[in-house]
């Protein structure tokens, strides 16, 4: 009998999933709309944006969620003439992720063999790997806000970047998640 408890008990841990619900961000075409956002230059309006949306989360954090900037992602509208079915600037893209989570360091990957920006998308590749790169940023950032424990570091690196975009390689880049930002009026 026991033996049959611990087994069940087993099982059912194994198929166990936490499902979260949360805010997480991603980078937004807006072509085929009329909308502008100012974003990088000052001054500078693009047909794209980094828009928080909220989603089910659910595996190995912050390995899925890191992946998670890579959902498709349709704006929602009450128009039936726009019918634009993907708007993530990344699957628009052509990039892919790979993600490593060892010890404290969180290691992405841009696989960006397959880049290209389409011809009814008018940004640069620098702006695409900008907003993609600050989307999963934000959406680190944002779930580890608070008193998270255990901060770690965020390496980005971009892959086979094909050669009419080699001089984005200088994107690459690191940051810290989890760990508490000091408010100026608390240190007086």
């Amino acid at each position: 009998m026991r033996v049959a408890l611990v087994f069940l008990l087993l099982l059912g841990h194994g198929f166990a999933i936490t499902q979260e619900v949360l805010q997480v961000f991603v980078p937004a075409s807006y072509h085929d709309t009329d909308s502008v956002n100012e974003y990088g230059v000052k001054g500078e309006l693009v047909q794209a944006a980094v828009l928080d949306r909220t989603v089910v989360v659910s595996g190995a954090f912050p390995e899925d969620l890191a992946r998670i900037i890579l959902l498709p992602f349709q704006i929602p509208a009450n128009n039936p003439a726009y019918q634009v079915q993907e708007a993530n600037l990344a699957i628009l893209c052509g990039l892919e992720l790979e993600v490593n989570y060892e010890g404290n360091l969180l290691d992405v990957v841009f696989d960006c063999r397959n880049f290209k920006i389409p011809e009814n998308i008018e940004l640069t590749g620098r702006q695409v790997l900008t907003m993609t790169i600050e989307a999963l940023r934000r959406t680190l950032r944002i779930y580890y806000q608070g008193d998270y424990q255990d901060p770690f570091q965020c390496n980005v690196n971009l892959r086979h970047l094909p050669k009419t975009f080699t001089e984005l390689k200088d994107l690459k880049t690191t940051f810290r998640i989890g760990e508490k930002v000091k408010d100026s009026k608390s240190e007086e």
